[in-house]
């Protein structure tokens, strides 16, 4: 996702997603809401949130994710909508 940095909006629902690397989203700095619902995600990297500070919202709903690292949403501090229902 280089050269995204001004992105505020980012919609990869329904795109049968199953692993995102590390620090996937770090330059995307202006990123206030992001979907990654509806695909095949069964683990997230500790740090492919890292640098999102101004993410509000964050749709994680209806993948298959086991479990999540406590320190996931760590970089997460403006976050106000989380969905990670199944």
């Amino acid at each position: 996702f280089n050269g995204l940095f001004k992105l505020e909006t980012l919609y990869l629902a329904y795109n049968s997603i199953k692993y995102m690397d590390s620090n996937s989203f770090i330059l995307m700095k202006k990123l206030g809401e992001l979907d990654l619902s509806n695909n095949r995600i069964v683990n997230l990297e500790n740090k492919v949130f890292c640098g999102l500070d101004k993410l509000e919202k964050l749709l994680l709903n209806e993948n298959q994710i086991k479990k999540l690292d406590s320190n996931l949403f760590l970089d997460l501090t403006s976050l106000k909508v989380l969905d990670i229902s199944s």
